[in-house]
């Protein structure tokens, strides 16, 4: 039988005590220092990988821009195109088929009576007083050309005054014409706005306004 003496001081004396406070101290460090570590290599590892993916979503962009580019100029054509059809769809709608009305002028058209032009025109509140031009206030002129000058869509209204400018031999032939003039179905008021002789007969202005369900 081998005995073993321990001659150091009681209070030194540890053989066979197990400090198991000092112990789970130790653990937990060292495992905390092991999760950190870990932590950080995952880290720095996702930082590498989120920094590839990042190179590589640069580089397609750079490669997808032209084709960006061309849709979105195709979009900004269509749009345009858009707004032209509804333009020309507008216009449409209030289309008046002016033909048949100048062949009627000159079905009703005495024979020593001659038109020089015939205007269609657009006059906002317009009124036709006999012996005067109808006078128009600036505002809608302004208005339109201020519209015009911004490049914004103006409104293109319907036509709703008609003037003649023409000559005649005699001014009973004036008359039938614009008696002529009140029995088609397009105008609401026909008026003479001046009537002058001159060497080659009497000259002359008729104002016609256009019905509004036209």
């Amino acid at each position: 039988m081998i005995y073993k003496v321990n001659f150091l001081p009681p209070n030194l004396q540890r053989e066979g005590n197990i400090d198991l406070r000092r112990l789970f101290l130790i653990s937990g460090v060292t495992l905390i220092v092991t999760l950190l570590a870990i932590s950080c290599g995952f880290l720095v590892i996702n930082f590498f990988v989120m920094n590839n993916q990042l190179r590589g979503t640069q580089q397609q962009l750079a490669e997808l821009a032209p084709v960006v580019d061309r849709v979105e100029k195709i979009t900004s054509e269509r749009k345009e195109l858009e707004k032209t059809i509804d333009q020309y769809n507008f216009l449409l709608k209030r289309h008046v088929v002016w033909s048949d009305m100048f062949y009627d002028y000159n079905n009703i058209s005495p024979v020593d009576l001659w038109l020089n032009s015939v205007e269609l025109s657009y006059k906002p509140d317009l009124k036709v007083t006999i012996g005067s031009s109808p006078v128009i206030t600036g505002k809608e002129e302004q208005k339109q050309s201020s519209l015009a000058g911004s490049g914004q869509s103006v409104d293109i209204q319907r036509p709703n005054q008609v003037d003649f400018k023409g000559a005649s031999l005699t001014m009973s032939s004036i008359g039938v014409f614009i008696n002529n003039l009140y029995q088609l179905p397009y105008f609401k008021e026909v008026k003479l706005i001046k009537a002058s002789r001159e060497s080659q007969g009497i000259t002359f202005q008729i104002t016609a306004l256009l019905k509004d369900d036209l």
